[in-house]
């Protein structure tokens, strides 16, 4: 797919010095050389002006690789257009195989970082979270998250394995992926709630709880590996809470609410967004014809039931992509990854897709980044803010031979053509006035500049797009 007219100039690190022939190239983020990197890249998250990457292995002890290895998160602030690297948080304790960093979520102010090793006076069981606030310098420790007292250690190990967070809300699992620990936030300290199971009673090997995400009343947990349906179809829980604040099991999803056939190796629900109106279940072993495509599958609200709305698919090919892990979506920009899907450069892909006037999702291009050597792990994580895409890469090669992981910075604007947002091919004054109702909406489409905020500037951006047109 042609380009289109660049909207942003991309955002280039402070410490890196790179003139780019074409704006639209995509920025390469190197480790920030604070501590031995290994596996940057591994964890990105957005808020604001503040960029948050994760090094799940940062050699923070000492600078080998064995016994060094405890992780860390890296802050960036956007500065005038530029990123500049401004803290590093380690543990508390820094112990090695910590993989601190590896899980860890946003919400609110409030950051979350799990930890697999953390050791609690008293406390048999090991792991945890620490949640962070910004105190207008920095982000500091304010509370942490411990194992509950009174529960088998052996069930709660290595808590801090996936951490979310919504307000008072946070929700971790350990390491056996079979049991979800619910705590809330009261008088200055995290206290346990309640555990959270699969109401059939799933296995251990199901893996329920892979991932869990918190939205209002709505719960999500997923089992990847869920068998009920066929051999390590997967699931989809949904969970709601009521206005006493109990959590109720609300509907299961299933691999077979979709079409194009059953397969074995599915994976529904290895990876789950939700934007506060659409859910999008990640399923990277989808089997479509004879190839192992993966596929995103989006749900709506119809009544009080979640229904199936749409397959996204990569383009079709005589190839596997394994589509559908990661699965990250903004507003009406959903990104995931192909992790069987080689380039001359990477041995993953991460393809683009952007919600019409209509409601319907389109393919609209695959980001493939600028490498200096070879890329294994591209798109690992992802995060996206406006127009903005910053990918995640932790075997990422430099000129060097050093492969201790980047990330790439790309402009969503670069591709397709952004200023038709009822995406029928022309532009007229009702794209126009779509772009007024998702202003006024505060939906991130609208951030036409990119600087993660709604203003005039993004009217004078989005009439300069317009004006421009599209090829």
């Amino acid at each position: 797919m042609r380009r289109a007219a660049c909207l942003l100039s991309l955002v280039l690190l402070t410490n890196v010095a790179a003139t780019l022939a074409d704006p639209c190239d995509s920025v390469r983020i190197p480790p920030p050389g604070v501590v031995p990197p290994i596996d940057f890249g591994g964890r990105l998250i957005i808020d604001g002006d503040f960029w948050f990457i994760g090094d799940v292995n940062a050699r923070v002890l000492c600078p080998g690789y064995f016994g060094c290895t405890s992780g860390a998160m890296h802050v960036y602030e956007m500065v005038d257009g530029s990123l500049e690297h401004r803290q590093m948080i380690i543990p508390p304790t820094p112990r090695a195989g910590d993989f601190f960093s590896g899980a860890a979520d946003l919400h609110e102010g409030r950051l979350i970082i799990g930890s697999l090793t953390e050791e609690w006076p008293g406390l048999t069981a090991k792991g945890g979270a620490f949640v962070y606030e910004y105190d207008g310098r920095n982000w500091v420790q304010t509370s942490d998250i411990r194992p509950p007292d009174g529960i088998d250690p052996t069930l709660s190990s290595r808590l801090g394995s996936f951490v979310a967070i919504e307000g008072n809300a946070a929700y971790l699992r350990p390491l056996s992926k079979r049991t979800v620990f619910a705590y809330e936030f009261d008088e200055g300290e995290w206290t346990f709630d309640r555990l959270i199971e699969s109401p059939d009673g799933l296995p251990a090997n199901a893996f329920f709880g892979q991932v869990v995400v918190p939205h209002g009343p709505w719960l999500f947990i997923s089992a990847p590996q869920d068998s009920t349906a066929f051999d390590r179809g997967g699931s989809v829980y949904v969970f709601r809470r009521d206005a006493g604040g109990s959590i109720q099991f609300h509907q299961k999803l299933m691999p077979f609410d979709a079409p194009g056939g059953v397969a074995k190796n599915q994976a529904f629900g290895v990876d789950v967004a939700f934007d506060g109106e659409t859910l999008a279940v990640g399923a990277y072993g989808a089997m479509r014809g004879s190839v192992e495509a993966g596929a995103v599958l989006t749900y709506e609200l119809v009544g009080d039931q979640w229904t199936f709305a749409q397959e996204l698919l990569p383009p079709p090919s005589d190839e596997s992509s394994g589509m559908g892990l990661p699965v990250e979506f903004s507003g009406d920009v959903l990104l995931t990854r192909a992790s069987a899907e080689r380039t001359p450069t990477t041995s993953a892909s991460v393809h683009y897709f952007r919600r019409g006037g209509d409601g319907e999702w389109a393919h609209v291009a695959r980001l493939d980044p600028d490498v200096p050597v070879f890329s294994r792990s591209y798109g690992i994580s992802i995060a996206i803010q406006g127009q903005r895409a910053l990918l995640g890469a932790i075997d990422d090669f430099d000129a060097s031979g050093d492969d201790f992981g980047a990330a790439y910075l790309f402009d969503l604007s670069c591709f397709g053509c952004p200023p038709d947002l009822d995406a029928d091919g022309t532009l007229t004054i009702f794209d126009f006035l779509t772009f007024l109702n998702l202003f006024q909406d505060g939906d991130t489409l609208a951030d036409f500049d990119g600087d993660g905020e709604l203003t005039i500037f993004d009217f004078l951006a989005y009439q300069d797009a317009f004006d421009a047109g599209c090829p």
